[in-house]
Formats: C-alpha cells, sequence, structure tokens
C-alpha cells in the first residue's frame, strides 16, 4: 500500500527500527511503512489481520492487546493532544522462538492524508529496555548483598537450600497444566502459598528484597485470583515476578559463597573425643562446610534430572575427624541415589497429594561407646519391591520359587548382597545402583546397614558404625600416605 510520504514517518523509520500503520477514523489499518518489521514480528504468516484489533492480539499477548485496544480507541476519539503514549509493551515470542522483544507505542492524529488522519507507531525498544533492566538488576543486586551482609551468617546458611526449593516448587507449579478455570484458581492458590511461605521467612531473617520481591509475586496472584474467568496469556505477567525472586535468592547464595570461607584443617592420629574449644570449632567448621556442600550437590543435580529436594541436617558435626572422608563418600551414593531414584517429579509429587519438592533428612547421633549412627531419610516414591524381586532373580541369588517366600523386607534387604544388579533389566536402572560400594565400606568400618522403605512413601537407610571404626580409618589414612 503506497501513499505521499509523511515527515513524522520519514523521520522516525530512518532514526530506528519502526512500524507505522496510518488508519482512519474507524482505526482501519490502510497503509503500513516498514512491512519487513512486520513480517519479523509474525512470522511468515502472509495473511493480514481483518482489524487492527486482531493485528495487536497476534503481536502483542492478549491481556496486553486488550489495552492497549482500549487506549487507542479512546486517544483516537479526543483530539485534545497530538500524540499520546501508550506505554511500552513486550511482544509475543516468534514462532520458533527467540530473545524478549520490546516495543513503545505512540498513537498520533496527524495532518489528513487521503482520508488517514491517524498514526499508530510501534517503536523497536529492546535495548533500551534491556539497559533498563540491567539497571534496575545491578540495583536489586545490591540492596540484597546489603541487606544480606547484615543478616545473621548462620541463619541465612538455612535459609538459602529452603529458599531456592521454594523458587524450584514455584516454578514447577507454574509449568502445571490447568484445563479448566477450577484448576487454575487452584494453581493460584498454590502460588500464593509458597511465595507467602518465602515472604515469611525471608522477613524473618531480615531480607528485605527477596520478601519485596514475593509480596509483588503474591499480590499479583491475589488479583488474578479474584477474576473469574482465565487465560494462559494472564497468567503470563507472573513469570519475570518469578524471576526476579530467583534473581533476589541468587544474588543472596553469591553473597554467602563469597563471604564465607571454611576454615578446615585435616588432623591425622587416633580419633579422640572434641572436648577442646579449638577442637569444637573445627568441627563445627566441618559441618557447616559440609552442609553446603551437599546442599549444593542436591541443587546440581535436582537441575539436571528436573527434580527439587530440601536437606535437613542434624548432628554433623559430631562426625569424627577421621570419618568424614567415608561419610562424605557414603552421602556421595546415598544422595545420588535418592535424587535419581527416590524423588519424584515435581508434577508426580503434585498429583500424587505431597509437596511440589522432595525432603531428604540426614542425621547423626553419638551413642558413646556405642560409635555413630547415620540415617539418611527420603520421602519418594520407595523402592520397587517387584523390581527388586525380578533383578535378585536374574542376579541368580534367589530362585523365583524362593522369591515367593521372602517377605518385602527381605527382599530388599537382597540389594546388599554381592552379586545383585539391575543392569538385566529392560529400561532405566532401579534403585541399588552403587548399593555393593555402601556395604563394602560400612563392613570395612567394622559397621552395619540397614534399610527399610514404603512404596510411595519413604525409604530410610540406617549405618551404624562402631566407635573404633574412627580409630581404623585413621590409621588406614596415616599407613596410606607411607611409601
Amino acid at each position: 500500500m503506497d501513499a505521499p510520504p509523511n515527515p513524522l514517518v520519514e523521520i522516525l523509520l530512518t532514526t530506528g527500527r519502526t512500524l507505522a500503520l496510518q488508519m482512519n477514523e474507524r482505526l482501519s489499518v490502510r497503509v503500513i511503512h516498514n512491512a519487513p518489521l512486520l513480517v519479523e514480528w509474525r512470522g511468515d504468516n502472509e495473511e493480514m489481520p481483518g482489524s487492527l484489533h486482531l493485528l495487536l492480539e497476534e503481536l502483542l499477548p492478549l491481556m496486553h492487546a486488550d489495552a492497549v485496544m482500549r487506549q487507542i480507541e479512546a486517544a483516537a476519539a479526543s483530539t485534545e493532544e497530538a500524540a499520546v503514549t501508550l506505554g511500552t509493551v513486550q511482544l509475543r515470542p516468534p514462532p520458533g522462538g527467540g530473545p524478549d522483544r520490546h516495543v513503545a507505542l505512540s498513537l498520533h492524529h496527524t495532518a489528513e492524508v487521503q482520508g488517514l488522519p491517524l498514526l499508530l507507531l510501534l517503536r523497536d525498544v529492546t535495548a533500551t529496555e534491556g539497559l533498563r533492566q540491567a539497571l534496575t538488576n545491578s540495583r536489586q543486586s545490591l540492596a540484597t548483598a546489603l541487606t544480606a551482609l547484615r543478616s545473621s551468617p548462620q541463619a541465612i546458611r538455612l535459609f538459602l537450600p529452603a529458599a531456592m526449593t521454594s523458587v524450584g516448587a514455584l516454578r514447577a507449579t507454574m509449568k502445571l497444566p490447568a484445563r479448566d478455570q477450577e484448576a487454575v484458581h487452584a494453581k493460584l492458590v498454590r502460588l500464593k502459598e509458597e511465595a507467602d511461605r518465602l515472604e515469611a521467612d525471608a522477613l524473618e531473617n531480615s531480607l528485605a528484597t527477596v520478601a519485596e520481591a514475593c509480596a509483588a509475586f503474591s499480590q499479583h496472584v491475589a488479583r488474578l485470583h479474584e477474576r473469574p474467568v482465565l487465560t494462559g496469556d494472564d497468567l503470563l505477567p507472573l513469570a519475570p515476578r518469578l524471576d526476579q525472586i530467583a534473581s533476589a535468592v541468587g544474588d543472596t547464595i553469591r553473597i554467602e559463597e563469597q563471604r564465607y570461607v571454611p576454615q578446615v584443617r585435616s588432623r591425622a592420629g587416633a580419633a579422640r573425643a572434641t572436648t577442646s574449644p579449638e577442637e569444637r570449632k573445627e568441627a563445627e567448621a566441618w559441618a557447616r562446610g559440609a552442609e553446603k556442600r551437599w546442599n549444593s550437590f542436591l541443587r546440581r543435580r535436582g537441575e539436571e534430572l528436573g527434580v527439587l529436594a530440601k536437606l535437613q541436617v542434624h548432628g554433623a558435626r559430631l562426625v569424627p575427624a577421621a570419618l568424614r572422608r567415608d561419610i562424605d563418600d557414603l552421602l556421595q551414593h546415598l544422595l545420588r541415589n535418592a535424587m535419581e531414584h527416590g524423588i519424584e517429579t515435581p508434577e508426580q509429587r503434585l498429583a500424587a497429594g505431597k509437596s511440589a519438592a522432595g525432603e531428604i533428612s540426614l542425621r547423626f547421633e553419638d551413642r558413646d561407646r556405642h560409635g555413630l549412627t547415620m540415617t539418611v531419610r527420603d520421602d519418594g516414591r520407595g523402592f520397587d519391591i517387584e523390581r527388586i524381586g525380578r533383578a535378585a532373580v536374574l542376579s541368580g541369588l534367589i530362585s523365583e520359587e524362593s522369591l515367593l517366600e521372602h517377605d518385602p523386607g527381605e527382599v530388599v534387604g537382597l540389594i546388599f548382597k554381592p552379586p545383585f544388579s539391575t543392569e538385566h533389566l529392560e529400561g532405566e536402572a532401579g534403585r541399588g545402583r552403587g548399593m555393593s560400594f555402601l556395604r563394602r565400606t560400612v563392613t570395612r568400618l567394622g559397621g552395619q546397614i540397614t534399610v527399610a522403605t514404603k512404596p510411595g512413601s519413604y525409604t530410610r537407610f540406617v549405618i551404624q558404625l562402631p566407635a573404633h571404626a574412627a580409630v581404623a580409618a585413621t590409621g588406614r589414612y596415616v599407613s596410606s600416605s607411607q611409601p
């Protein structure tokens, strides 16, 4: 469509990426300037929509398209202002995906040319919006750093794993399908409950920026919940608000990682009770560093597997210095096994009536003369008893006939007996990987390992190490350093 050049259009088209639509009084688009930009934004769709409103619905999220259309109608009916700014909005993602893009909209009353008195401009301001967002993020990071540095290091250390789990639970809930209005509103209730919990925890730890981001998210969820009818587009504004929560939590993690330097010194020699102030300080430092290390492992593995889990640790300072290396090795297998084969995906957990994030508890108890007890429990899917039985038969441990005579507890115990293996089963290997290593390590230290499980509910490992295990471990470390 050709028309006499418009001076305003000519200036804008030579100074930036601007789409100009010339319209009549009825808001019908008659002339398009910079059509290639419109093609870029719309994709390869050659057929033009029949109205401006339909075109805006193609370019903008539905909620924004409706709001912008109402603004255009009001501005077109008024001749008091020659130009009306309509704000900046984010475009819909192009077909096939792509980076976020933003446009600034304005409506202009121009000298009438061929009966076209209205001009709608859509100016690409993605670069400017990116700079503005970067500045906002920098300010938020600075505010987060200041609040984190003023807070108790111990409180933050306990807060962060739960906060990361909450962020993961929010993201998982956002992805849940909602096929009807009841499901959409139930989804909003879950989002608000999780955001409110995280806000309360942040306020308790004086982390204002995290709390403010949660409050903004929760308030928007509440406003949406009041609307009787919602679409998928209505929930789109929640995504950047959730990103703000994640960013505030992530900034706090980085500050804590930079502030904290573990003061751990290795010690060889016979194990003794940590009674001196120096030994107690060393035990506390190791416990802090170990808990941080275990939580980091769960976070990384969870991101890879698409599962969420929070870890509760009790009594790590009770682990003797000489046993710490062995405990780390044992936990590496137990935590990996829980994440890979125990904790369900957030969708599966929510469908089963569980929380989106799994819970793994790790407890150490000093039994004095009876040594150390370590208990690892997860609230995941539990062992597949039938699968273990089939693996035991294929591994040659028992016959199919004798399998029928074993109760579930005895079947689970077979995972520790060589040559138990799940590699002969079709599909993904079940739980049981690394069990022979656990048994060998515990046996070498003179201890015992037992397991209890309830399908769909939990799995619990209990490892008991005798008092002399630390001495044996220390002797091994000393002898291994000799030529």
